[in-house]
């Protein structure tokens, strides 16, 4: 809202001056502060912020990961959630949820990516990512707990690989599998 100004003739020596003043009622507006809201209208709109971004996809991780390599630290964090440490608390859960879009073939070279970054965002962030599928095919012996076995021990960490989708072809006995993959803490 605009500041209701009031005008007062100058008695000087020019009497058809104006000059524009401040109501004397009227109180100087304060900066806004986004934690001043309600935390629902808050957290609302960070997430609206991280809804308006673009899914974390493979190419991401092997970016990060190369930068990483040459001492560079690469951010994929959202900037809202780096101003202070209420919102990065309230909204990184809510970006891992949501954004990571990661498919790969099992055994293959984006898994070192993707093990060095899963390691560096730390525990509390990893048990928030969803969105990470495997590819596997598989001669008729292959279990998926040996994958998920070995998986873990080359990422160092506890991994849960469950099929989403499976087919088998009859003469080879050797099959293909979509496996949602999930951190276990």
């Amino acid at each position: 809202m605009a500041p209701e100004l009031t005008m007062e003739s100058q008695t000087d020596e020019c009497d058809d001056t104006l000059i524009l003043k401040k109501a004397p009622d009227e109180v100087e507006a304060k900066p806004f502060r986004l934690l001043d809201l309600p935390p629902e209208l808050w957290i609302k709109i960070g997430q609206m912020t991280i809804d308006a971004l673009a899914p974390i996809e493979n190419k991401d991780i092997i970016t990060w990961s190369r930068s990483w390599h040459t001492g560079k630290k690469p951010n994929q964090k959202p900037t809202l959630a780096l101003t202070c440490h209420q919102l990065h608390a309230e909204l990184m859960p809510y970006f891992y949820n949501t954004k990571m879009k990661l498919t790969w073939e099992l055994n293959s070279y984006f898994e070192v990516h993707l093990g060095k970054w899963l390691n560096c965002i730390g525990a509390e962030n990893r048990k928030h990512v969803k969105g990470m599928r495997a590819l596997v095919w598989r001669s008729k012996g292959d279990s998926v707990k040996k994958k998920q076995r070995e998986l873990g021990e080359f990422w160092k960490l506890k991994v849960d690989m469950t099929p989403t989708w499976s087919r088998c072809e009859e003469k080879t006995g050797r099959w293909t599998a979509i496996l949602k993959v999930t951190m276990v803490e």
